[in-house]
């Protein structure tokens, strides 16, 4: 059998038992996964954050998306790259999460070709622009809250030490951490790795003596790249870093756009403007203050259902190598959960207590579960074959015309018993390589 009537008989199959469990058990219908972001990454459609979460955002977070309009992945890249840069500055609530205790510092990164709008990542660094010169310390040049990403590992730590572990890398161009340092950044790939789970990083240097050990770091990080820019910062698939980072992946094609200003951006830039100054003022009130984030029982079960029915059914269509990317969304989504709690918060609580929304949980979740896509998406970045015209490639593209989808691509490839995860790995690479032109989004045209 084909390999997409494989995969669509198996959807067919989980709505069926999901239909069946509804008449015995509703709530473990609402608990089920989402299918609009499961069909969409089988069309290889964008995958967008759904109007629902936007729509109980706290202010100083919606007041920045809601500059965008609905169904925009701009809109999307604004609301990850501002929850990464808010969870820099909410260092100071920590929950417990498998009997650890975490803070809220995300990864992100978002991926896209030149001119696909990941730039609007911009808007999210502005934000803190007035919290960047408030920790600036003539008398310690290390302090400073916004870390740059063109660093060395020894610098990082130097810096970070400055800043008893807190702090931003905020990068919108992932050339900015230059060629030249990249040996530095993959040597930084554990103390990233430390850093996500709260645990100690440490360095010494035998030239000056040094002991450096950070026994808590809690920076957060916020990144731009192109495609063919991820196997250079995240490295191998298989370190822990890259599923220690929320990715968001742009199908945009570039295209050339009127330059003429609509009154958006400078409306915008106004709105970021004032934002950070009020965002100054609430780091002030809350830089020395500690919370504990805390779910209910009844959540507690949510939350697990939720997570437990997806590793089920995602390892069972994707692969049991997916299974850390689903764990380290877990706990991103109590992140997220945090993160939003606290920006939310105009002054601290009295008994340090953060007793979790619903409403906050739903949308954390949502927002990993559709994250998980984007995710798989990035794998075939990283995952891409070594292309050579070999006979099953050979035979694809002579079974396709010079012009073609990305469905005819894949109808060739299942002709040939290719996998679609393979297939799609394999379209990638012959485009990476130059041996397939892309046109348009999902339309390719062979170059020789």
């Amino acid at each position: 059998m084909e390999e997409n009537n494989l995969i669509q008989g198996s959807i067919e199959s989980l709505k069926q038992e999901n239909a069946n469990n509804a008449n015995s058990d509703s709530s473990h219908t609402e608990s089920c996964h989402n299918w609009d972001f499961m069909t969409a990454y089988q069309n290889n459609e964008q995958i967008l954050i759904p109007k629902q979460v936007y729509d109980i955002l706290p202010r100083r977070v919606s007041i920045l998306t809601d500059t965008y309009p609905m169904g925009e992945p701009t809109r999307d890249v604004a609301l990850l790259t501002l929850l990464a840069h808010y969870s820099s500055i909410c260092y100071g609530t920590s929950g417990v999460y498998h009997n650890q205790y975490y803070h809220p510092n995300l990864f992100v990164m978002v991926v896209g070709e030149a001119a696909s709008g990941k730039g609007n990542a911009i808007f999210a660094r502005r934000t803190l622009q007035d919290i960047d010169n408030y920790t600036l310390d003539p008398l310690q040049a290390q302090k400073r809250f916004i870390i740059a990403g063109n660093n060395s590992r020894a610098n990082l730590i130097y810096r970070l030490n400055a800043n008893q572990g807190i702090g931003m890398i905020s990068e919108t161009e992932a050339d900015a951490i230059s060629i030249n340092n990249r040996s530095d950044w993959g040597n930084s790939s554990s103390d990233h790795r430390c850093a996500f789970q709260n645990e100690r990083i440490s360095m010494e240097r035998a030239v000056d003596k040094r002991v450096i050990v950070i026994d808590k770091p809690r920076y957060a990080m916020s990144v731009t790249m192109t495609p063919g820019q991820v196997a250079n910062m995240v490295g191998d698939r298989e370190n822990g870093l890259f599923s220690r980072i929320l990715f968001y992946t742009l199908d945009r094609q570039p295209e050339f756009t009127s330059p003429q200003s609509s009154g958006v951006a400078s409306n915008r830039n106004e709105i970021v403007s004032d934002l950070s100054l009020e965002v100054l003022e609430w780091y002030k009130k809350f830089e020395d203050i500690t919370h504990d984030f805390v779910l209910s029982d009844n959540q507690w079960s949510d939350f697990t259902n939720f997570w437990q029915c997806r590793f089920k059914v995602w390892t069972d269509m994707y692969g049991q190598n997916e299974s850390d990317l689903i764990f380290r969304l877990g706990l991103s989504s109590f992140k997220i959960a945090m993160i939003l709690h606290t920006i939310e918060l105009d002054h601290p609580i009295e008994n340090k207590i953060i007793q979790c929304k619903d409403e906050f949980l739903e949308a954390s979740l949502t927002i990993c579960e559709l994250l998980f896509y984007h995710g798989l998406k990035v794998t075939d970045y990283l995952d891409k074959p070594k292309i050579s015209i070999n006979t099953s490639i050979s035979k694809i593209l002579a079974a396709i015309p010079n012009t073609f989808s990305t469905q005819e691509f894949l109808n060739a490839a299942f002709k040939f018993n290719m996998a679609e995860r393979t297939a799609k790995r394999y379209l990638h690479g012959l485009v990476q390589d130059k041996v397939l032109i892309k046109i348009k989004h999902g339309v390719f045209e062979k170059y020789f």
